[in-house]
């Protein structure tokens, strides 16, 4: 007799219980909340990580792009000082008819810092900061832009070292020298065309100025190389100009927009010795410049004020201050009050006043008959209230970009 024993469906009444089915639906639930927990968590952490890479990967391309225009800067300045020399050489013998100003620049050329003899300088954190994290490779990993990053670092190091050790980019005038030329001097007045002069008969001042153009064309030889490396770190990474564009604009932001009312009142930018410079924002959007320079000379005893003035309009537009300069308004003036000539040179001083009268009424003549000009600033200003800062973004003649900041603090009332 076969017996058949029907088997109990355990599995079929565990679920059913509304004990069991209560503890099974919180089980599922909870492994799906972990689940779903660690996945975002993972999901969160490696979108940090690659957001973190392209940070850094901007940071290391901004830096080789601040390189890449210094040498193609350094290339024009030769460029500049080449064709100068030329011109200077080639009208020797009218060289004191040539504009003071230039004489000045070329002199400032041929003068080096007799505590530093490194020509070429330029800020190592960005590659410190990449080079000494291994964290930061891996946020990136991208072994094409790491490389590239690497070999830019090293070609870097090699030409800045050859160009800092080579006889072809020493200058010819330590600091030390020029100033042992006015001490041999001092007394006298000074006189630029016939400093160059002076400098000009020697050997080593020549030499210089001849190889002039081979120094352009290295800086700008190298501008060209490291540019490829720019370029493949870009591509690699699919950065864009304009995502490079608000990530340097973002880094170099460092307060708010300003308010009307808070702009208004006086700011001052330098209160030195020797300089003065304050700006006063009325509440009709009317603005006054006041620019001092206290202004020493070996041929007299205290300090001769060179004042400017100046008046204009201002608006400000979101980040934005835009300022209109009423040029034909300028005034500038010379006090002499405060200052006593040294015995024997009364003559001296007086004619001095002089010229530096007649050349600002000149320049006031000029300004009336000049157009009002206008410029516009980037401006914020910091969590205090109490310091702006402005950015002029100018263009030079072959349409280079140069970035210019100027800090202001709210005077002090009196």
């Amino acid at each position: 007799m076969n017996v058949k024993f029907r088997m109990p469906k355990l599995q079929l009444n565990f679920i059913k219980s509304p004990t069991m089915k209560e503890l099974l639906m919180t089980f599922i639930g909870t492994t799906l909340s972990i689940v779903l927990t660690f996945g975002t968590a993972h999901y969160v952490d490696e979108k940090n990580k690659k957001d973190l890479g392209r940070q850094t990967a901007m940071m290391v391309i901004h830096d080789m792009d601040n390189t890449i225009e210094l040498l193609k800067q350094m290339s024009k300045t030769e460029q500049q000082i080449n064709e100068l020399s030329r011109y200077i050489i080639d009208h020797f013998d009218m060289i004191d008819s040539i504009d003071r100003d230039t004489i000045w620049d070329l002199t400032d050329y041929l003068v080096y810092d007799s505590n530093d003899d490194r020509i070429c300088k330029f800020d190592e954190s960005s590659e410190k900061l990449f080079l000494s994290s291994q964290e930061s490779w891996k946020n990136i990993d991208n072994a094409v832009f790491i490389d590239a990053v690497q070999n830019f670092y090293t070609e870097r190091h090699d030409y800045f070292d050859n160009i800092n050790k080579s006889p072809y980019w020493r200058k010819p005038i330590s600091s030390e020298t020029y100033y042992q030329y006015f001490m041999e001097r001092s007394g006298q007045r000074y006189n630029a065309h016939e400093t160059l002069k002076q400098f000009m008969e020697n050997k080593e001042v020549m030499y210089y100025l001849d190889n002039a153009s081979f120094r352009q064309a290295s800086f700008s030889n190298a501008a060209e190389t490291l540019q490829h490396y720019s370029d493949l770190c870009k591509f690699t990474m699919g950065i864009t100009d304009e995502e490079l564009e608000e990530y340097i604009k973002n880094r170099e932001r460092k307060g708010r927009n300003i308010k009307d009312n808070e702009l208004i009142g006086k700011w001052v930018s330098w209160d030195t010795e020797s300089t003065y410079n304050c700006y006063e924002f009325l509440e009709d959007h009317t603005y006054k410049q006041t620019y001092i320079n206290h202004y020493s000379y070996p041929i007299y005893i205290g300090r001769m004020d060179i004042i400017y003035n100046s008046c204009g309009t201002w608006q400000l537009k979101g980040d934005s201050l835009c300022m209109s300069l009423k040029t034909g308004k300028s005034s500038y003036k010379i006090d002499h009050s405060n200052i006593k000539a040294k015995p024997g040179k009364e003559k001296e001083v007086e004619d001095y006043i002089k010229e530096l009268d007649g050349v600002c009424k000149q320049r006031v003549m000029e300004a009336k008959k000049e157009k009002d000009v206008t410029a516009s600033y980037g401006a914020t200003i910091n969590p205090t209230g109490n310091k702006i800062e402005f950015v002029m973004v100018e263009e030079d003649e072959s349409g280079k970009k140069r970035t210019q900041t100027t800090y202001f603090s709210r005077a002090k009332e009196n």
